[in-house]
């Protein structure tokens, strides 16, 4: 069964892209990373990254879109400082018996068809959200800025990259 996946290059120059394959295909997922891989999930957008294992031994660069969209989702990787290293492929998060999903359309629509972002978040033991007033144009920009307010503020969680209204 083939599934859509997203290829999130290391170099922020080039453009991310919608690919296609099959959802058992190992050899085509190492293609895309670079070699043998590694994955984490991000609950709570049904989503997996799937990531070269061996990046940093091999002085892979940063990635700094796969990284930010990681650490937004996964702040225990942005407390321990650890980011994601060379290309990245996005899935959804396997079904019941394993099996690769595509990914969300959701996570799709958000960064391939939302022109402008906010960012949202709640205070500690607040069930109120709060939204930046600053409008972002690009995902990339956005999923930063979430990074480093969460960062900054600790009395901040739950930080997200939303759709602007």
């Amino acid at each position: 069964m083939r599934i859509k996946g997203l290829l999130i290059p290391q170099d922020a120059g080039e453009k991310v892209t919608l690919v296609e394959f099959d959802r058992r295909d190992i050899s085509t997922m190492q293609g895309y990373v670079g070699g043998n891989f590694d994955v984490t999930d991000l609950d709570e957008v049904k989503t997996s990254l799937w990531f070269n294992d061996e990046g940093k031994l091999m002085e892979m660069p940063i990635n700094y879109r796969a990284t930010f969209l990681l650490f937004v989702y996964r702040p225990e990787f942005a407390q321990a400082g650890d980011p994601i290293v060379g290309p990245v492929l996005v899935t959804g998060m396997p079904n019941n018996n394993g099996d690769t999903k595509g990914v969300p359309d959701e996570l799709v629509k958000l960064l391939f068809e939302t022109k402008r972002y906010h960012v949202k978040w709640n205070f500690v033991g607040e069930t109120e959200s709060h939204r930046q007033t600053i409008v972002f144009t690009d995902w990339p920009t956005a999923f930063e800025y979430a990074y480093q307010l969460a960062r900054r503020e600790p009395k901040v969680e739950n930080v997200r990259v939303v759709p602007a209204v």
